[in-house]
C-alpha cells in the first residue's frame, strides 16, 4: 500500500555550491512529489537554492531545473508541489552557502 512519507528518509543539506544528487527513485517505483520544503537555517543571510529533476538519472542539464537559483530569505521557507518522477531518475539539490535544508515528501507507488 502507498503511504504518505518523507521521501529518502532524511534531509538533505548539499555543500556550499555543489549539485547533490538527493533522492533517487526507486527502480520499479513512480512518485508523487506532493512537496519539497527549503529552509534555509541561516539566520543572516538569504541563500540562492535550485532543485533539478534528471530523467533516468541523467545528468544534469539546464532544461531539468524546477528551481534555479531561488532566493530563500535568511529563516525562510519555501515550498513547491505536485511534482512526479518515475523509477531511477535523480532529484538533484543546491544550495549557494550550503544553509539550506531539503525535505522531499510524497507517495512511493510500486
Amino acid at each position: 500500500m502507498a503511504v504518505l512519507k518523507k521521501l529518502g528518509g532524511t534531509g538533505y543539506k548539499p555543500v556550499a555550491a555543489t549539485i547533490t544528487a538527493s533522492y533517487t527513485v526507486p527502480g520499479a517505483t513512480q512518485v508523487a512529489i506532493t512537496s519539497i520544503v527549503v529552509d534555509n537555517q541561516s539566520t543572516t543571510v538569504a541563500d540562492m537554492v535550485r532543485i533539478c529533476h534528471s530523467p533516468s538519472g541523467t545528468a544534469a542539464a539546464a532544461v531539468d531545473y524546477v528551481w534555479y537559483d531561488k532566493e530563500v530569505p535568511a529563516k525562510g521557507t519555501l515550498q513547491i508541489g505536485s511534482l512526479c518522477a518515475a523509477a531511477t531518475d535523480v532529484w538533484r539539490i543546491y544550495s549557494l552557502n550550503g544553509t539550506s535544508v531539503f525535505n522531499f515528501y510524497g507517495i512511493e507507488n510500486p
